[in-house]
């Protein structure tokens, strides 16, 4: 793709309900929550605008965030219904861009920063003729940034991995991502529950044996759904922490007490 072509839109979800951290706690829209002396949201429009990757800031969030002062931070904003699917999400804000690229952000990653926006956006850049990127996160990387998080990793060639909650899809490639958005949003953690939910079986059979590497995760994945993707190593913990436990916001708070 030629330079004058490219361009990047950045989207950041923040539909759903409100819901409490823990049982009998107050319910909170995630990106509404108030850490470090800002809101989620605030936070990752903050890091966004710090740089200049992207041609517009697309937001699709819903009723919660509609009646605050956030839905006029974007330079366009998607009201849907917190009933809405995460996959319905993503596909309306994705057919909405005018972008040939657009960086996907979950609404409630608070410590993604304007540097790691801007290298994420470098390899979207580098990879323009991919389908879809996912950005894997190792264990050791979370543990960097957030020692002692409990995560949920899955175990590849390249070591205890997840995949980050920030993806990059070519708006090109979406009749052929959209029928998969849903098993890809609904398993987007866990590189080995992808295989699964993709019924990749040379991949799964590897998986037990825990010797699959993200290019035969690659290969297996474009021969199954014909989509070109790719899976890049990155070393930002940042990516991999969101909120969906008490326990993340001390990571968080922790992790911004040591960053001061």
């Amino acid at each position: 793709m030629k330079q004058a072509d490219y361009c990047l839109d950045i989207v950041i979800l923040a539909g759903g309900p409100s819901e409490p951290l823990e049982e009998g706690g107050a319910s909170l829209h995630r990106s509404l929550i108030s850490i470090n002396g800002k809101t989620v949201m605030k936070h990752i429009v903050s890091a966004i605008r710090a740089s200049s990757i992207y041609r517009k800031l697309i937001i699709i969030g819903s009723e919660d965030l509609n009646e605050s002062a956030f839905s006029t931070l974007a330079d366009h904003y998607l009201p849907t219904p917190p009933t809405a699917k995460l996959s319905e999400n993503v596909c309306k804000a994705i057919r909405f861009s005018q972008a040939t690229h657009v960086l996907i952000v979950a609404g409630d990653i608070p410590t993604i920063r304007t540097d790691i926006l801007e290298d994420l956006a470098q390899i979207v850049h580098e990879y323009a003729e991919k389908d879809l990127l996912a950005f894997v996160v190792t264990k050791d990387s979370v543990e960097a940034s957030f020692p002692g998080s409990h995560r949920t990793y899955g175990k590849i060639k390249e070591g205890r991995a997840k995949v980050g909650n920030v993806l990059a899809v070519k708006k090109e490639a979406m009749d052929k991502l959209e029928p998969l958005i849903e098993r890809f949003t609904k398993n987007r953690k866990s590189v080995i529950k992808l295989a699964f939910s993709f019924g990749i079986w040379n991949v799964i059979k590897l998986a037990v044996l825990k010797n699959i590497s993200i290019p035969q995760l690659e290969k297996a994945f474009e021969k199954s759904t014909g989509i070109s993707a790719k899976g890049i190593l990155v070393p930002y913990g940042e990516l991999a922490v969101d909120i969906d436990k008490p326990s993340d916001l001390k990571d968080i708070e922790a992790y911004f007490r040591k960053r001061s």
